[in-house]
């Protein structure tokens, strides 16, 4: 998942869960069980991760996983992108310029769907609970 598909991700979670918690009072079952609008919300949310955590492949070459991305978002593979910065010291799409390596970060494997899952079921739960450092 790149930088850009984890603030779409972000900003869809958190309006979401904005939405549950507010028809939290409302929409509760008599027996204190969440309605089925709830329940049809955590499936959107499961749909949506899947469609953002398919594999990009490197724009350059077309042939890797794109597995660094640059401080404007843009993802390459490892490389790519050392032999464009060889000799240029700006991104190969949007020439923004970069002042040293330490301005890329390295994007570890994608979590599976199951981790996403569990993950953001435990949002759900910690949801208007006081936060714990």
């Amino acid at each position: 998942m790149n930088l850009y598909q984890f603030i779409q991700l972000y900003k869809d979670i958190t309006s979401q869960a904005a939405g549950v918690l507010a028809q939290s009072s409302t929409s509760e079952e008599p027996d204190g069980n969440p309605s089925s609008v709830t329940s049809c919300q955590a499936s959107l949310w499961m749909g949506r991760v899947k469609q953002l955590t398919d594999e990009e492949e490197c724009c350059i070459c077309m042939d890797g996983r794109a597995d660094l991305i640059l401080p404007c978002a843009h993802s390459f593979c490892q490389k790519c992108i050392d032999k464009w910065s060889d000799r240029h010291r700006n991104c190969p799409i949007c020439r923004l310029q970069m002042t040293g390596a330490n301005e890329s970060w390295v994007v570890s494997d994608a979590p599976t769907e199951d981790d996403m899952a569990n993950y953001i079921l435990n949002m759900a739960d910690e949801a208007g609970q006081p936060h714990r450092p």
